[in-house]
């Protein structure tokens, strides 16, 4: 059950998560985000990263609007550590959880390594 964020390929980004299994033997891990696969342990340096993202006020980020049912870009411009909640531009007046907010398609949202 522990926080973390899986590098994904088809949404170009880190996408919050769980994880839900670990392999005692191998190390492998399985996330909620990608139920059915086993990330090996060689791989998980550059597709995972345990611990929820630290957002900050300035932030740039992305928010998936499910009306428009695209990615539309922004900025925090306040954090409620305590509740894992932010407040963006792109909906002001509304806290929100961490877990609907996305890195940026910058440089550092890409994996260590390289796309995977």
């Amino acid at each position: 059950g522990d926080i973390a964020r899986y590098f994904s390929t088809t949404h170009g980004s880190w996408i919050p998560c769980k994880i839900t299994v670990v392999q005692a033997e191998s190390g492998a891990v399985m996330v909620d985000v990608k139920p059915g696969y086993w990330i090996a342990q060689e791989d998980q340096r550059r597709l995972l990263l345990r611990g929820p993202r630290p957002w900050k006020q300035g932030d740039p980020c992305r928010l998936y609007d499910q009306t428009a049912r695209c990615f539309i870009d922004a900025t925090v411009t306040a954090v409620d550590s305590a509740r894992a909640f932010v407040m963006l531009d792109a909906r002001p007046g509304i806290w929100m959880s961490t877990a609907w907010v996305h890195e940026p398609l910058t440089s550092r949202s890409s994996p260590v390594g390289g796309a995977a």
